[in-house]
């Protein structure tokens, strides 16, 4: 009788356990983002030897990032093969006064580079959960080295 009960808790429990992303609401999809276009959010400046461009604004609106999803960023023209980039992702699509702060540093399976080329840069959400994301990537200015005290990143590295 009590190796019947244990198993029948044993089953229910691994149940439980692996409903994880079975549902259709973590059905995966691709967005892109063309950091070219009219009308994008993002911006891209200068900071002495390096350029810098971020795909929204701090305080958003920040890029839907659902589950199970890749973001692919297509860099805006004169910006290519960054060396470095900053995460972040947030379950608000707004920061600031009248938005709840609610941002923390992508990392693991929220900050999963799925490729990298000279041309864009696609991250991957290995999770089930949606969040809103904000990338600031950096590249070489032209004719220019990488900046002093900066550490490379390429895909083989995350």
């Amino acid at each position: 009788m009590n190796r019947r009960l244990v198993l029948l808790c044993v089953t229910a429990a691994t149940a439980a356990g692996t409903a994880g992303c079975t549902s259709h609401d973590c059905d995966g999809t691709n967005t892109v983002v063309d950091g070219g276009t009219a009308g994008s959010a993002g911006r891209m400046w200068a900071e002495s030897d390096r350029l810098v461009w971020e795909t929204s604004p701090a305080d958003g609106p920040w890029i839907d990032f659902r589950g199970s999803s890749s973001i692919q960023l297509n860099y805006p023209p004169g910006f290519t093969d960054p060396y470095d980039w900053t995460v972040w992702v947030s379950t608000s699509q707004y920061q600031g006064a009248d938005a709840s702060f609610t941002l923390t540093t992508a990392s693991g399976q929220l900050d999963e580079v799925f490729s990298k080329s000279a041309t864009s840069l696609t991250f991957l959400n290995a999770t089930c959960a949606e969040y809103y994301m904000r990338a600031v990537l950096y590249a070489r200015a032209p004719d220019a080295g990488v900046p002093d005290g900066a550490a490379t990143r390429d895909a083989r590295s995350d």
